[in-house]
């Protein structure tokens, strides 16, 4: 492992209560949490501070923000499908089912298919997040299609999320965290 996952014996006072703060949180849920932090989390408590406002920022997108549970997961396989991101991808995947994303629909995006069947918002979505991950840019076509499906506040928390989740993906690529024990892959014949 590139970043070692420290013992509360090992954290300075910040790192563990940022430690604390993770495992009574949703994170709690990640794979790999019983006793590493898990994910990309062992790797960015290294920089507290950091740490520290990038969860928040998380949870902004978790609970303050105007995107439903089942967009934000949409959101977050159809990142974590563009950078072959396996942690990512496998630690969402059943959030994303649970919150409504049909397993067809995940299996599609994971083969690097557009979905069938997709909801309204989820077109506009899948659009927006395709467009933005392939060409770093969004033709007006798409952007005035988002607005008049989504509203201003909700495409700008679109690029927002996508970004982040693209954060996290390079940060998971550079402690060369994959996919957990027993976790979902990518499929290696799709991956870029």
């Amino acid at each position: 492992m590139r970043f070692p996952y420290l013992k509360d014996d090992q954290m300075s006072a910040e790192q563990l209560a940022l430690a604390q703060r993770y495992r009574a949180s949703w994170r709690a849920k990640l794979p790999g949490l019983t006793g590493a932090l898990g994910g990309p989390l062992d790797a960015m408590i290294r920089a507290p501070e950091l740490a520290s406002r990038i969860s928040h920022l998380s949870d902004y997108f978790r609970s303050c923000g105007t995107l439903s549970s089942r967009q934000v997961e949409f959101i977050v396989l159809l990142s974590s499908r563009a950078y072959s991101c396996d942690y990512e991808w496998s630690a969402h995947r059943p959030f994303a089912e649970a919150a409504g994303v049909p397993p067809a629909v995940a299996d599609a995006i994971a083969n690097r298919r557009k979905p069938d069947g997709l909801a309204a918002d989820e077109q506009a979505i899948y659009d927006l997040v395709t467009a933005l991950l392939e060409t770093a840019s969004v033709p007006d076509g798409i952007f005035e299609h988002a607005i008049a499906t989504l509203g201003e506040r909700q495409v700008a928390e679109i690029a927002a999320l996508c970004g982040f989740y693209s954060m996290i993906a390079m940060i998971l690529a550079v402690a060369d965290v994959g996919a957990p024990e027993g976790g979902e892959t990518l499929p290696l014949c799709a991956q870029a």
